[in-house]
């Protein structure tokens, strides 16, 4: 009973966690390093030792593997409009419309010189497409650097009785973790 009790508590607390914000993060870290080992491990429902292995079964059912998750790449053409979106080309834009605007539309017949527009045009292009590279340059060099690192934990679980005084106190040391982290 206690078990499926404490099942029911994780599943609030992952609603809770999927919900959380980076200031709910800060407040539980802030309480984590303020606050006694036994504090901690009563609020976050664990034991120094970890969970127990139905609850963690538990938590991968609900949430699946514990994996770092990667924004969709932007279409090609949301990058591509992002790369003008400056302010700097914002002011080179408005001062390509009121060139065209004087120097070309209201200018009389003979005095019509577009020159001014075409060049301020060709430094907006020239402008975004360099930021464009640029930036298709960086997200694929730390595509790649995301590709050679690589982190892994193995972590051996034996059962934890929650409904032990010894457990909570951490007496009961039954947990042995190792963490691997390297280069691939």
């Amino acid at each position: 009973m206690a078990i499926m009790k404490r099942t029911t508590q994780t599943k609030t607390a992952q609603t809770k966690t999927a919900q959380t914000t980076s200031g709910e993060l800060g407040q539980s870290l802030t309480f984590a390093a303020t606050h006694s080992v036994k504090s901690v491990c009563r609020k976050f429902h664990t034991t120094p030792d970890g969970l127990a292995i139905d609850i963690a079964q538990a938590k991968y059912d609900l949430d699946g593997p514990n994996v770092i998750t990667s924004a969709a790449e932007e279409p090609f053409i949301i990058r591509l409009l992002k790369s003008f979106a400056s302010p700097f080309t914002f002011i080179l834009i408005a001062l390509a419309g009121i060139s065209y605007v004087t120097n070309v539309a209201l200018a009389a017949d003979g005095e019509k010189d577009p020159s001014t527009v075409v060049i301020i045009t060709a430094m907006v292009l020239i402008s975004g497409i360099i930021d464009f590279v640029q930036s298709s340059k960086g997200a694929s060099a730390a595509a790649a650097l995301s590709k050679m690192v690589t982190s892994t934990t193995r972590v051996i679980r034996r059962p934890i009785d929650f409904d032990d005084t010894d457990a909570e106190q951490g007496v009961d040391q039954g947990v042995d973790q190792s963490v691997d982290q390297g280069l691939g």
